[in-house]
């Protein structure tokens, strides 16, 4: 399996406390990454969903599913229409980096993963 999606379920004894599984270390980087040994990219579901928008920030959301281990964080923008979400949402997640709450070797590898997906399309493909 190349990819999987963490939806915003909270479940007892999979997620941190009451967090959505998208937002949970423990159900993304313990569950998915260490107990089931998933190498693959790990894409988040919607972060503009009722389930997260309604208890954190845009950018906070964002910054809570890279925590959790997440490689692509996927938002539809549509609730409430954001021009700058790409930019606030990068300067967040930055911010998160300098400050520690995401370890630069998780973005670091993160990004490998990401790179590997798409070399392997495209070989798949024969476009490499």
């Amino acid at each position: 399996m190349p990819m999987v999606m963490v939806g915003h379920l909270i479940i007892d004894g999979f997620s941190d406390g009451d967090a959505p599984a998208s937002l949970s270390r423990r159900a993304v980087n313990g569950v998915l990454r260490k107990e089931l040994a998933f190498n693959g990219l790990i894409i988040t579901d919607d972060l503009d969903m009722a389930a997260v928008r309604e208890r954190y920030g845009k950018e906070e959301a964002f910054v809570r599913a890279a925590g959790a281990g997440s490689d692509l964080l996927l938002s539809a923008n549509r609730a409430a229409p954001d021009r700058d979400l790409v930019e606030k949402v990068t300067r967040a997640l930055v911010s998160a980096v300098e400050d520690g709450r995401i370890s630069r070797a998780q973005i670091e590898a993160s990004y490998r993963r990401i790179v590997a997906a798409k070399r392997s399309l495209l070989s798949r493909s024969g476009l490499q």
